[in-house]
This record gives structure tokens, C-alpha cells and sequence, in this order.
């Protein structure tokens, strides 16, 4: 479930797809929040099948641990951009463009074949590496 909701977040920020319903900044940190809650009671999960024996204790430090590293990494992310100024190197040159109310109404999503390939910042590659090591432990647990 992390990684479907981790996929889906970057393509509700994928302007070319989405258009003027692209996600805006507090939906994006409220996704971010529920993808981190989602991966640290994956991680739960993951850890009580590998060690059915795990204590209610082990199982709290655990949740404390994540919530830990979420506040650590929202943190860091924050500091990040304001020292990049404020995001700029995430910012699609078209994204500053307003829609009008008739734009986002009849907004239809370009054929497939007209959408140009993908372009990965830093932060989108460090997330989807982040996202590939805990597939991997994940897998490889159960």
C-alpha cells in the first residue's frame, strides 16, 4: 500500500497529466504525512510476521522510532528548501500559469503518446531510491 500511495502522489503532481488539478502544497504534505504513517505500520506488520514473538513494547518503539524519523525527515526536507530557495529546482516552468474557470472545467488529460517521458528531480529520485530500499526489505521479510 506505501508504494501505490507513493506512485499515486507523483502522479497527482505530474502537470502535464493533471493540469490545474495538479496537488497544491498542503495536500501534498498531508499525502506526505499519511504515506509515512502507512509505511511505518507497513514496517509493524512486516516486523511482527519475521518475529511472531515481538512484544507490545518492541511494537511501540517501533511506532515512536518512525514517528521519530518522520519529524526528522520533515525536518530536513524543510531546511533543504529553503536553503535550495523555497523549492525552486522542483518547479515546472508552467506551473506559475493561472487557469481560468472554463480551463480547469473542460480540462482533459493529453493523449499518452503526446505526453513527453518523465523528468525526475533530485528529491523524486532520493524518494523513489527511499521507496525502492523498502520494497526490497519488505519483500524480502515476508
Amino acid at each position: 500500500m506505501p508504494s501505490a500511495t507513493v506512485f499515486l502522489l507523483l502522479l497527482c503532481n505530474d502537470r502535464e497529466v493533471l493540469g490545474p488539478w495538479v496537488n497544491g502544497k498542503m495536500l501534498n504534505i498531508f499525502t506526505a504525512f499519511v504515506c509515512g504513517i502507512l509505511i511505518v505500520l507497513s514496517l509493524v506488520l512486516t516486523a511482527s510476521v519475521v518475529f511472531p514473538s515481538l512484544s507490545g513494547n518492541s511494537i511501540i518503539m517501533i511506532l515512536v522510532g518512525g514517528g521519530i524519523a518522520g519529524v526528522l525527515t520533515a525536518a530536513g526536507m524543510g531546511v533543504w528548501h529553503v536553503w535550495k530557495g523555497a523549492g525552486q529546482h522542483d518547479i515546472e516552468p508552467d506551473c506559475a500559469r493561472v487557469y481560468t474557470a472554463e480551463e480547469v472545467i473542460n480540462w482533459r488529460m493529453p493523449a499518452l503518446d503526446a505526453l513527453k517521458p518523465a523528468q525526475l528531480s533530485a528529491t523524486k529520485r532520493t524518494w523513489m531510491g527511499v521507496l525502492r530500499t523498502y520494497l526490497v526489505i519488505v519483500s524480502s521479510a515476508t
